[in-house]
């Protein structure tokens, strides 16, 4: 039985898939795939927009890539999460279908597409079907390290797309970039793994404020990676529903739901360092009219982090080992997931019908 977040060996335990070991990585992943040789991308012509596609934990690859370097680009990135391509989609876009199995059939089918479409295409992942699409259509394929869960390869997977986006001429300087989030998860890593007491370990103590509550996360729009990767992690790794909304729209007709006291529910409220006087007015704002309506107090995500990337990725990180601490307080193994193997199985019946 587990005595609390700071019995290790009781994490291990209830950890029996060692989820919180793949967390662990997640800084050494980032920083190794910046070292991904170069992608040869064939005739590279000027694209007019980046399609970025992807379900699950390789669309919060897309997420990050695309508010991370997006605003680096001169072009616009777009995600797709779905098997529907958008109508403007055409010869002047650069598709890149992100999926760590290689299997994802909703992303197959957009990458098919694309190819029908004339687009410029490329793939990142560990192999599988995507890697055998992209052989047969010559385009480039950035292929990461197999054996990794895959909500667990977001490291590996960021990375190896901007370095594929860099190889398209899309954006630069990428790789130095990488190997600075890196450094700035590994110090973060050092601060939140699970030798760290709770008395000094921000994730251990969000997860004890989460605990028997359901979680709503609020970020910044430039952050939805941040506050979806979180909502998602909590029901794959937690097993507890979540969600998540976006400022300052939350605080035009969200926070009205909160008036009264929501005993079962806790808002959490990611801040970014680099938060302009605008930004900063608007989450103060947003919090204090929080406590006014809800009579509760959120609580609150803050990393250290000076770099875009790190920026975003501090977050995360937090919220992955905050997910995995909150499935051992309620003694569940946060590496199962038999809802997921239902649903496509499911969906494959009803396909086949």
């Amino acid at each position: 039985m587990l005595r609390g977040l700071d019995d290790v060996e009781g994490l291990s335990r209830v950890d029996s898939g060692n989820m919180l070991g793949a967390v662990n990585r997640f800084p050494d992943y980032l920083a190794e795939s910046a070292h991904a040789a170069r992608v040869e991308a064939g005739n590279l012509r000027a694209y007019q927009s980046v399609v970025l596609v992807g379900i699950g934990g390789s669309g919060s690859a897309a997420d990050v890539l695309s508010e991370w370097l997006g605003p680096r680009a001169k072009i616009p990135f777009f995600v797709v999460r779905d098997s529907i391509l958008p109508k403007f989609v055409g010869r002047d876009s650069l598709v890149v279908a992100i999926s760590y199995s290689g299997e994802t059939w909703e992303t197959l089918d957009v990458f098919r597409r694309a190819g029908r479409r004339g687009c410029a295409l490329a793939g990142v992942g560990s192999g599988g079907r995507l890697a055998e699409l992209c052989g047969g259509a010559r385009a480039a394929f950035v292929r990461v390290p197999q054996n990794i869960l895959p909500r667990a390869a977001l490291g590996p997977m960021v990375g190896a797309g901007a370095v594929l986006l860099e190889s398209f001429g899309v954006v630069k300087g990428v790789r130095a970039s990488l190997q600075e989030a890196g450094r700035e998860l590994g110090r973060l890593r050092s601060m939140v793994r699970a030798e760290v007491p709770s008395s000094r370990n921000q994730a251990k103590r969000l997860a004890l404020g989460l605990h028997g509550r359901m979680p709503v996360v609020y970020s910044l729009q430039r952050m939805s990676s941040v506050a979806r990767r979180a909502k998602n992690q909590f029901a794959e790794n937690s097993k507890v529903v979540a969600k998540y909304d976006l400022l300052p729209e939350a605080g035009h007709n969200e926070i009205v739901g909160w008036q009264g006291r929501k005993t079962g529910m806790v808002p959490v409220l990611v801040r970014d360092m680099g938060e302009s006087k605008e930004e900063k007015a608007v989450i103060e704002a947003f919090k204090t009219a929080l406590v006014t309506v809800a009579r509760g107090k959120p609580l609150e995500v803050r990393t250290r982090a000076t770099s875009e990337l790190g920026r975003l990725l501090g977050p995360i990180l937090c919220f992955d080992y905050v997910s995995v601490y909150l499935a051992c307080l309620m003694g569940v193994d946060p590496t199962r997931t038999e809802g997921i193997q239902q649903y496509r199985r499911f969906f494959s019946l009803r396909m086949r019908g």
